[in-house]
């Protein structure tokens, strides 16, 4: 489930549908390090997906202060201008 957390991808959809794996949306990872409720909310986040066997991605990692929060709240992937930014190709 792309964009967990926004929209149409909420927590009654994954009531409904067979999930493995949530890609959490850049809003909850932006500035993180600066926000205790944003880490509070992400770290909820990621205790309910891996309590459900839910693998989860956090996309829109853009420095390391947000990378090294992540890593200690024990997020299973990772994506971001950090790491590629360059993008795709057309």
């Amino acid at each position: 489930m792309d964009d967990f957390g926004t929209g149409y991808s909420s927590l009654s959809r994954l009531k409904e549908m067979a999930v493995d794996e949530i890609k959490i949306d850049r809003c909850f990872v932006t500035g993180i390090q600066n926000s205790a409720y944003n880490y509070r909310l992400l770290n909820n986040i990621l205790e309910l997906a891996g309590g459900n066997q839910v693998r989860t991605c956090c996309e829109g990692v853009e420095t390391i202060e947000e990378l090294n929060v992540l890593n200690g709240l024990h997020c299973s992937l990772m994506q971001g201008y950090l790491f590629s930014p360059q993008g795709p190709r057309s």
